[in-house]
């Protein structure tokens, strides 16, 4: 199965918006193409979305590395992931959906685009 989605087929770079969806192992470990600095990306399973210019994403080849930027951009943080919510259960909740992607007990998507509106 192709994980990679577009409106144009393959997507080739982040200004054409598409979805990645990580139901294993070797989708985590798939190559991304280059991300735009100014790429806007969504996760809908973790109500997760990063504006244009979020430092976790440079560098990240991955959709593992791009989380793992995602843990250590977010480590030290609390309302940023969860709608700046200071509601503890909500937070718990996030980093368990978060934990289940990461170790691949729960399929995600990795939604990019150019902007809000591309979501």
């Amino acid at each position: 199965m192709d994980a990679w989605e577009s409106d144009g087929g393959a997507a080739s770079t982040a200004t054409t918006p598409f979805r990645l969806v990580i139901a294993s192992a070797e989708d985590a470990a798939a190559p991304l193409p280059p991300l735009h600095p100014d790429a806007a990306l969504s996760i809908p399973e973790l109500d997760l979305q990063l504006a244009p210019g979020s430092r976790a994403v440079a560098g990240a080849t991955t959709p593992a590395a791009l989380l793992a930027a995602f843990r250590a951009d977010l480590g030290g943080r609390r309302a940023v992931a969860v709608g700046e919510s200071d509601d503890n259960a909500e937070w718990s909740s996030f980093w368990e959906r978060f934990e289940e992607a990461e170790t691949g007990r729960a399929p995600w998507t990795l939604v990019v685009g150019g902007g809000d509106d591309d979501f």
